[in-house]
């Protein structure tokens, strides 16, 4: 089991409405931009700053690499 444990990659820790936008203020980008780097619309990053909804999946992944390694570690 240790070995199994071992090779799985991390959880992914969630981030609320207040995270994603300081995430977004520190990289210095509009919400606009920002969706452009997570493939993504500003409307939908309007509505995760807002916590009308959640990231999830691959959008919630590349907000944990961008929190952990910075925006560098996606382009």
């Amino acid at each position: 089991m240790r070995e199994f444990d071992a090779i799985c990659p991390p959880p992914v820790r969630e981030f609320d409405a207040a995270d994603i936008k300081r995430l977004r203020e520190g990289l210095k980008f509009s919400q606009p931009i920002f969706a452009l780097y997570l493939h993504t619309t500003a409307s939908t990053i309007r509505k995760w700053e807002q916590g009308e909804t959640h990231p999830t999946g691959p959008a919630l992944k590349l907000l944990n690499i961008i929190a952990d390694k910075g925006l560098q570690a996606i382009i």
